[in-house]
């Protein structure tokens, strides 16, 4: 991958000797966070200024994130130190390893004991190697780690572990006493062998006063403290064992403790468990089993289901299915889809009542095979889907949410087009013509095809249903403004008053619209030469921005090229602009938040579905301040909101400073190196399967393999944009075609089994490609 370009710096607002008396400040205060960030920013002023007092400011920093239990935060400052010490020498080395412990940082704890630095202090430290010990005996997938780097301090890992698991298995002391012998006085494993006494000791009846003297040797070792406790806890009763004290102790009767014996001792098999809950329904609770085993119904024998039915209820064939099916889950749908299928058929749909229950079911169906295809990416068609919804339809046409689904359907497969759903929304809006929701969507989508008449027409509908509804409002006000940049460029000035006056009218003051008063400043200096009225109205805009300057000045920008105005004359970029212009250049210091700079890009994308040329004017104007917008970000689905919606608006430029910084704040969010490719071939899909194609494919992977679809799927369905459409296969014949495939690659008039086996082998893929490559 090509190396990225480095991001520009902020400009110095304050002097070097400013710095280093504020870092001396922090430092005094303990506040090492800001300390830090000043002692950067000096750099960036002098860059030959020693690095050891940063080094020291990390240290301090991560010692007090480990005062205050983060002990990863602590490991991760640490490492962030800059390595002016030898590692040998370095005292807070040993306070490093103890944090990588503490914060479950194992991999990287086991990686560094092989190094030679690091073992040589961990041999002069008995509790480390206690600690450390004890993990790899917890965690024997460490192991492999260590495999080639053995260091001194290792004790025999085999012996403990055959310690430890003769113990578990009710070795006796006579029998792990030879074991214990063999642990060296100076091993770190004496605590061990300490504790595994002391058990031993308690189980043969010693009591805790004449044992006094094995427990306060290890209570005052930190490693082993803590697990001398419960050893204490109970005086008069110590001989039983740790189930046994559990279950006596909470109170459990007999009955019950069986129930959790035979619990732990079952194996992994979903059978086992079923029929052991079955059998201690009364013990755990009748309803909360018949409540959990309803989930596994599908997955269960005939026989299973016979067992469950007889013991909790007398139902029907029917019923049992239904049952079934509703013990439906995500990853096993297809199964219980089965039932409901046979479920369906049951009714008798020339029953009232029975025939809405079909309509039901076929919803529900589509339902779940809809959120079975977008987790899944099953072969399932949409055809199938909407032939679901559209029986549930004819079934019941008074059921409202099989046309929401249906809708959904249409959205979510790209075999329909904008035009089936405009004629769905009519024929739904036929049914319920007063229904908010499908009212909604169809101003929406009008608006979205620039109808705004029509959309007006719908939104005046959700008004008198619903008189305080925003988005019908938002749909009014951009409908009267889209009407008043018509009129105002065939100057009837009074429309212009009107469509103005009609917008007001709807924008409602909990979502005061600053395209109003930019608007009326723009026709009262334009139209009526009114400079002083016009700076009242943008300073009011100013204020429904919230005082932001660099927002106010993109959207009178924006507003500007709609009307064929030079912005120029309105807001200035630079210090030469201002001069002339009713606003004053924006502040450095005072950039939109996060929020704003969202909205600001949300409004600007609903713009440039329609006016693509003036969005992309003043996106090249206002760059170099856009930019600096994301020095702020903070929240990473902020950053990942932004680099989509520049994305969609082709910014390439502002794309990738976001995706830039978005993969330093966030180096695990693979969108955000998505983003940087895009960018970085200037939104052109051709260009960038060209240079970062393999790249591509394995950012989807990786999605893919954690579990991310939507990234996949994302970055998948970008890299089919640079690619061929398929080859139309009707009248193909795969076996002819296998055969002239192999007559080419070996070379014979009449090919083999083994040899048309061998091209199989290759792959669906690899087969296809030689096949176009025969033409």
């Amino acid at each position: 991958m090509k190396k990225r370009k480095g991001r520009s710096s902020r400009t110095a607002v304050v002097s070097e000797s400013a710095l280093q008396q504020q870092i001396a400040s922090y430092r005094e205060n303990q506040n090492y966070a800001e300390a830090i960030k000043s002692f950067k920013q000096l750099l960036k002023m002098a860059p030959e200024t020693d690095k050891i007092e940063l080094a020291e400011l990390y240290l301090g920093r991560a010692q007090q994130q480990a005062q205050q239990g983060r002990y990863k935060d602590a490991s991760i400052t640490w490492e962030n130190r800059q390595p002016t010490l030898a590692a040998e020498s370095d005292p807070s080395l040993g306070d490093y390893l103890l944090w990588l412990l503490a914060g479950g940082r194992h991999e990287r704890l086991i990686n560094l004991c092989g190094q030679e630095a690091y073992a040589s202090l961990i041999a002069q430290q008995p509790e480390l190697q206690a600690r450390l010990f004890a993990l790899l005996l917890a965690k024997p997938e460490l192991h492999s780690l260590l495999a080639k780097s053995r260091p001194d301090w290792l004790p025999p890992l085999q012996q403990a572990e055959a310690l430890l698991q003769s113990y578990c298995h009710g070795g006796s002391s006579e029998a792990l006493e030879p074991l214990l012998k063999q642990i060296p006085f100076r091993s770190p494993l004496r605590g061990w062998a300490q504790l595994l006494r002391l058990l031993l000791s308690y189980e043969a009846g010693a009591t805790s006063h004449e044992l006094e003297g094995q427990l306060s040797r290890l209570k005052s070792n930190p490693t082993y403290a803590l697990l001398t406790a419960p050893l204490q806890a109970d005086e008069s009763d110590h001989r039983v064992n740790l189930g046994r004290y559990g279950t006596k102790i909470s109170g459990y009767t007999p009955q019950q403790q069986e129930a959790l014996t035979a619990l732990q001792q079952i194996d992994e098999h979903d059978n086992t468990l079923f029929t052991l809950m079955l059998r201690h329904h009364r013990t755990i609770g009748s309803d909360y089993v018949k409540e959990q085993l309803r989930h596994w119904l599908p997955l269960l024998t005939p026989q299973h289901l016979e067992r469950y039915i007889h013991i909790f209820k007398n139902i029907s064939k029917d019923e049992q299915l239904r049952i079934a099916a509703l013990g439906e889950d995500e990853h096993y749908y297809p199964n219980a889809d089965e039932l409901w299928q046979g479920y369906q058929k049951s009714f008798n749909i020339n029953d009232p009542q029975q025939r809405i229950l079909a309509a039901m079911v076929q919803h529900h169906r589509a339902k779940q095979w809809l959120n079975w295809d977008n987790r899944h990416q099953s072969v399932k068609t949409a055809k199938a889907i909407v032939k679901l919804l559209r029986e549930a339809i004819d079934l019941y046409p008074e059921q409202i949410e099989s046309y929401e689904l249906l809708l959904l359907a249409y959205r979510s497969y790209s075999d329909y087009s904008d035009k089936d759903i405009n004629q769905l929304l009519t024929e739904s809006l036929q049914q319920f013509p007063n229904n908010v929701t499908l009212l909604t969507e169809a101003a929406l989508a009008a608006s979205q095809r620039s109808s705004h008449k029509k959309a007006a027409t719908y939104a005046t509908k959700i008004l008198a249903v619903d008189p305080i509804n925003t988005t019908a409002r938002t749909i009014l006000v951009n409908a009267h403004l889209s009407h008043f940049q018509k009129v105002f460029k065939q100057q009837k000035w009074h429309l212009a008053e009107k469509e103005l006056e009609h917008a007001q009218k709807y924008d409602r003051k909990g979502s005061r619209d600053p395209r109003l008063p930019i608007n009326r400043a723009l026709l009262a200096n334009f139209h009526h030469k009114k400079r002083d009225i016009a700076i009242e109205q943008l300073q009011s805009a100013l204020k429904r921005c919230h005082d932001n300057l660099l927002v106010a000045s993109v959207l009178i920008d924006l507003e500007c090229r709609k009307l064929n105005i030079d912005p120029k004359l309105y807001t200035a970029s630079t210090s030469l602009e201002a001069k002339k212009s009713l606003l004053p250049m924006p502040i450095e210091d005072k950039l939109p938040t996060e929020q704003q700079f969202e909205q600001l890009l949300v409004t600007l994308k609903s713009a440039y579905d329609t006016l693509p040329k003036e969005v992309h004017g003043t996106f090249r104007r206002w760059y170099e301040w856009l930019k600096k917008c994301d020095l702020d970000m903070t929240s990473e689905s902020l950053c990942l909101s932004c680099c989509r919606l520049l994305h969609e608006m082709n910014q390439d430029k502002l794309l990738l400073d976001f995706a830039n910084y978005g993969t330093l704040e966030w180096p695990d969010q693979i969108l955000f190196e998505f983003y940087w490719i895009v960018a970085e071939c200037e939104c052109d899909p051709k260009q960038a399967v060209d240079v970062y194609g393999e790249e591509m494919m394995d950012l989807a992977d990786q999605a893919y393999e954690l579990n991310d679809r939507h990234t996949a799927s994302t970055i998948r369905s970008y890299i089919a944009q640079a690619l061929p459409p398929p080859p139309d296969l009707r009248g193909f014949d795969l076996s002819e075609q296998l055969d002239k495939l192999a007559m080419a690659l070996f070379g014979t008039s009449e090919p083999t089994t083994e040899q048309i086996d061998q091209i199989i082998k290759m792959g669906p893929n690899a087969v296809m490609k030689a096949l176009l490559n025969l033409e």
